[in-house]
């Protein structure tokens, strides 16, 4: 089965961070995505592009751009300011 030499192994990394799902299109090209829990009302995924030739190639793009992700949040937050009321 070509195709398929790591996606255990992908899919055990995703596993420690979220929900993994792959999946095989109508044109025969591949996906997959990760959902993260998250707080209610917040969504959090990861997902590959819908072009893949490989389900492996699908979740190692996802595994990358998580790691982008981590670089992405590892920015310092603003600050959050409470606005005073007309009142106070």
């Amino acid at each position: 089965m070509e195709g398929f030499e790591r996606t255990g192994e992908l899919l055990a990394r995703l596993c420690e961070v979220g929900r993994p799902r792959v999946s095989r299109l109508e044109d025969g090209e591949w996906t997959a995505t990760v959902e993260f829990p998250s707080p209610q009302g917040v969504t959090a995924k990861v997902q590959s592009d819908f072009n893949h030739n490989t389900p492996d190639e699908a979740l190692q793009t996802v595994i990358d751009r998580i790691g982008g992700l981590r670089d992405m949040l590892s920015v310092p937050a603003p600050t959050i300011r409470l606005v005073k009321t007309i009142s106070e």
